[in-house]
């Protein structure tokens, strides 16, 4: 039997990996629709990925015939579409309270034999819209996790297939060559693929070649060919004499460039200061000195909150109300630096996009390095920079830790704790002590099902902190909600924060509190710079892995080699 060129289409419609992305897809329609608020956009994302499960498992079957490379992309990005999907259940769930079956539980164990039974939307459907929101979500995760392994199976089966067979080049090589023989009565391979390889190549020439798979680049493949004209030298090679080149600028340079509010040159005196280089810290110190006499006239505002809370999107939708109100907002946002490369993925950027692009917003993030209370070893120093530059407004947003919060609190006017609702016992889930710092709290995201919820959080952390001894700016702290998604809320927050000014600078609160905060830095910095000045002496450097190794070995307790470490140190 010949072999065709054009293999077969799969019959997407036979695959039950196909007839349960259907399923997915019809009861996912239906609970979104139904459970899901209008407007909400997690309603378009969930519809769109369960449409992107099946409608590609369906184009990659169609396009088998030509090509097993996209077959095997397609049905991968079906895959991924449906792991998305299932992640919006989850999510569904744990922010409504809702529980997720147990695998072995009663529950998982029904639908999971009924889900291997039955692959038809109607069933599934009589049984979506006679059941609770609840009851369809773990129905639908159930459904995805069996499609995921489903797929698994259909793209290591392609895939071993492809290598087995090859694909759509292979099969025209194949057919070329035996096409070959039949017109030369030639039945000796290894003389036709030598002849074939006398014709196709060419004399001081390199051959390039398109195919699926390595072995379409033999020199017999049908799909060689040769080099065009070669490419043109470089219009002027001497181009990289005039290209330019990075220069560190001096002190006055920086100054002026931050006085003008450039900034490019602001970005570039931050990394300056931010640096650990010996020979940056003496320019690092003069910017802020030259900077220092310009500064302080902004409001700082400490934005804390659990993982989750939505620390970016709140920051987005406040920030981009404040400048539109013609502030000129600069955010520095901290992100968590790894423990093992130290390297921080810096991403808040893209999470805060239009506020990013805004004319009046300046979005600087640094890496955390170590440093507790999640800011930045030098954001004091940035915010001086920054009011300088004339930015009238200062979020600092720290990693969300949750503890060891000093930090961020002693260099902010005031600070803002964001929290979540139906994340579990929410009044246990926060220490007393960042609490006791927050000068407003608000429950996030509020909107949809999770308004009632907000409400009664927000009662919550009202009474709680009533409990608390009046601070010393004698401002109650409050507890609001708000929706970063629908903007409920938001200016609510910031007309909260200018009465917090107002009342502080009535009664000299805002002052004191600047000067005591300046005073905690002073120590701050004595104790920084003489842990690293012990650090990078030279007897200590020469000797401590010496006194390790004792304390290691026992011979040593920890206590005494510190203060034999400390007395060469001070030594004369």
């Amino acid at each position: 039997m010949e072999e065709s060129l054009l293999s077969k289409p799969g019959n997407y419609k036979s695959l039950v990996a196909y007839q349960k992305a259907e399923v997915i897809y019809e009861i996912t329609y239906y609970f979104c629709n139904k459970y899901l608020k209008k407007g909400d956009r997690t309603i378009d994302q969930m519809i769109q990925a369960a449409r992107s499960g099946k409608q590609n498992i369906a184009e990659g079957s169609a396009a088998s015939s030509t090509s097993s490379k996209t077959e095997i992309f397609l049905i991968n990005v079906a895959k991924a579409s449906l792991k998305e999907l299932l992640e919006d259940y989850i999510d569904y769930l744990n922010t409504r309270n809702h529980s997720i079956w147990a695998k072995g539980s009663a529950e998982y164990e029904s639908m999971r034999k009924i889900g291997a039974e039955h692959n038809t939307a109607e069933y599934f459907k009589a049984i979506a819209q006679s059941n609770p929101p609840e009851f369809i979500a773990n129905m639908a995760i159930i459904l995805l996790n069996q499609t995921d392994y489903l797929l698994f199976r259909l793209l290591d089966r392609l895939s071993k297939d492809f290598l087995e067979n090859g694909g759509f080049a292979e099969r025209m090589r194949r057919m070329r060559i035996e096409e070959k023989r039949k017109v030369d009565g030639n039945t000796n391979d290894l003389k036709i693929s030598n002849d074939f390889k006398d014709v196709s190549v060419k004399p001081a020439t390199s051959k390039h070649f398109r195919g699926e798979v390595e072995e379409s680049k033999a020199d017999n493949s049908a799909l060689a060919v040769t080099d065009g004209v070669s490419q043109p030298p470089q219009v002027n090679p001497n181009i990289a004499r005039f290209r330019r080149h990075k220069t560190t600028l001096t002190a006055e340079e920086y100054i002026a460039g931050i006085l003008r509010s450039d900034t490019n040159i602001l970005g570039q005196a931050i990394t300056m200061v931010e640096s650990v280089r010996p020979e940056h810290h003496a320019i690092a110190q003069k910017i802020i000195e030259g900077c220092l006499p310009h500064s302080g006239k902004s409001i700082r505002i400490g934005i804390t909150g659990v993982p989750g809370a939505g620390k970016s999107t709140f920051i987005e939708a406040l920030g981009v109300k404040i400048c539109d109100l013609n502030h000129k907002l600069a955010v520095l946002a901290v992100d968590p630096s790894s423990e093992r490369s130290g390297g921080s993925i810096l991403g808040d950027k893209t999470r805060m996009e239009n506020l990013t692009s805004h004319p009046n917003a300046f979005v600087r993030p640094s890496p955390s390095a170590g440093s507790l209370g999640g800011v930045a070893r030098k954001t004091r120093e940035t915010i001086i920079l920054c009011e300088a530059a004339g930015f009238d407004t200062i979020f600092v947003e720290t990693v969300g830790v949750g503890q060891s919060e000093t930090a961020v609190h002693s260099m902010v006017d005031f600070f803002l704790l964001l929290l979540v609702t139906g994340a579990g016992d929410d009044l246990q889930g926060i220490k007393r002590g960042i609490m006791e710092m927050a000068d407003a709290i608000a429950i996030t995201k509020a909107d949809g099902e999770n308004i009632t919820r907000a409400d009664l959080a927000k009662t919550q952390y009202q009474n709680a902190l009533h409990l608390f001894p009046m601070p010393k700016s004698r401002w109650t702290p409050i507890a609001t909600t708000c929706s970063s998604l629908t903007g409920a809320g938001i200016m609510n927050i910031w007309e909260m924060i200018t009465k917090y000014v107002a009342h502080t600078n009535a009664n000299g609160f805002f002052d004191y509190n600047r000067n005591e905060q300046a005073k905690y830095w002073l120590y701050e910095t004595i104790n920084e710079s003489i842990r690293n000045s012990f650090y990078q002496n030279e007897k200590i450097i020469e000797c401590l892995p010496d006194y390790e190794q004792k304390v290691l070995d026992n011979k040593i307790s920890s206590f005494a080699a510190a203060h034999e470490l400390l007395a060469k140190y001070f030594e004369k």
